[in-house]
């Protein structure tokens, strides 16, 4: 059974309301709380919503040290049932006419309501941009150049679809209904959504919010991977792009059971070009600006990885070492 731990405010209405989904964030939680207590933003015009979405390690406690000093940061805890459904149900707890949404492992600029807030007064919803938190290896400074090609250059047509740092009216809900708690790519189908029923959706790339890289490749490696699925194929219901790529796949498979591995890597290095495509322009603008084009490099490193490392090498020797089909050993009569 879901419980809510809050503090009242005697105020009749909020301009803001902001949701944290938290699972298991014991480790960076307080950063985020910390960035969000600071904010520049009269307090008793907006509350904090914190999701705890069946927490397993101590990540309610540490929010409620927050709790307790700030009234206008609440815990709400559920089951566990995915972002989605956090989201929702932080949702139905708020008094805000606007929703704002950031992660557990985000750290907020001190004007970002402000500037939020502003922009609402004119959209349907905001998009802002995402940066990584103080890159310094080679590996955080490769995803701190995918989130600036995802989300300060807005990937495909201009739409990024990262779940960190976005804010909607909160009655656009009427229209395009709440958070799909079934689908991967959760903000990535809420925008896909708002943008069929043709809302007003602004993309402002000087609302920042920064997140935490991950240290290891497996880590890096799981977030590429989410990033893929949220990412345009989630705005746009069907491209060239996308159904040339299905036609391809389909291509890779007849190679798999041909066992033609030379076929199979042709087949993926055009699938992969195709997936490189959708983010060329957005690289080119990259390029033209002096401060982000030092990241433009790592862009380039992290992409010649994957076509090498993963597509032509890792990839192809899976598959046709352990996933491919094996003949069947054929014997011959002897004679006798």
């Amino acid at each position: 059974m879901s419980k809510i731990n809050r503090n009242e405010q005697n105020i009749e209405q909020l301009d803001v309301t902001i949701i944290i989904p938290a699972y298991n964030e014991e480790r960076i939680i307080d950063t985020c709380l910390e960035s969000v207590s600071k904010l520049n933003y009269p307090v008793n015009k907006y509350e904090v919503l914190i999701v705890n979405d069946g927490s397993t390690d101590k990540t309610a406690k540490i929010v409620e040290t927050f709790t307790n000093k700030y009234q206008n940061m609440k815990l709400l805890t559920k089951k566990n049932g995915g972002k989605g459904s956090a989201q929702n149900f932080g949702l139905e707890h708020a008094k805000g006419k606007y929703i704002l949404i950031t992660d557990a492992d985000a750290v907020v600029e001190k004007d970002w309501i402000s500037k939020m807030a502003e922009d609402l007064d004119e959209f349907d919803m905001i998009l802002g941009s995402c940066y990584a938190k103080d890159p310094v290896s080679w590996l955080e400074k490769m995803q701190n150049a995918l989130y600036l090609i995802k989300c300060k250059y807005g990937g495909l047509r201009g739409i990024p679809t990262t779940g960190v740092n976005n804010g909607f009216r909160k009655n656009i809900i009427n229209q395009i209904g709440n958070f799909d708690e079934m689908k991967t790519s959760v903000t990535g189908d809420f925008i896909r959504k708002a943008k069929e029923k043709g809302l007003n959706i602004h993309y402002n790339p000087n609302i920042i919010v920064y997140t935490k890289c991950s240290n290891s490749v497996l880590g890096f490696l799981k977030q590429k991977l989410r990033w893929r699925e949220s990412g345009p194929s989630s705005i746009l219901s069907f491209s060239y792009t996308y159904g040339l790529s299905f036609f391809l796949f389909g291509s890779i498979l007849l190679s798999i059971f041909s066992l033609n591995i030379f076929y199979f890597i042709y087949a993926s290095f055009i699938v992969y070009l195709l997936s490189f495509s959708i983010y060329f322009k957005p690289f080119l603008r990259m390029l033209k600006n002096k401060q982000d084009r030092y990241y433009a490099k790592f862009f380039v490193l992290y992409e010649a990885f994957e076509l090498l490392v993963i597509r032509i090498i890792l990839l192809p020797y899976i598959i046709f070492r352990f996933i491919r089909p094996r003949k069947k050993p054929t014997f011959s009569a002897q004679r006798e």
